[in-house]
């Protein structure tokens, strides 16, 4: 069985309640950081919504795609150009 005077007791006390101080302060650390990153990674989906709405109120004139272009032949020959 293992005696330890009272000097060692306090020490190995003030030991295990800095330990535990560190854990908490960790702890406290790494829930900041993860809500700041979830209300960064918020603010930044918001901005790129914002980008995408903007740019498709945007007109531009549109593209036709040439393989979706459909020639009517009944137009075509009704006035043939000489």
């Amino acid at each position: 069985m293992t005696c330890f005077s009272q000097a060692q007791r306090g020490r190995l006390s003030r030991r295990g309640s800095l330990t535990m101080e560190w854990i908490l302060l960790l702890t406290l650390l790494v829930i900041g950081a993860l809500a700041g990153f979830v209300a960064l990674n918020y603010s930044i989906s918001r901005q790129q919504d914002a980008l995408g709405s903007s740019i498709e109120g945007m007109n531009f004139p549109a593209k036709e795609d040439p393989s979706t272009v459909v020639i009517s032949s009944s137009a075509s020959t009704a006035n043939p150009v000489p």
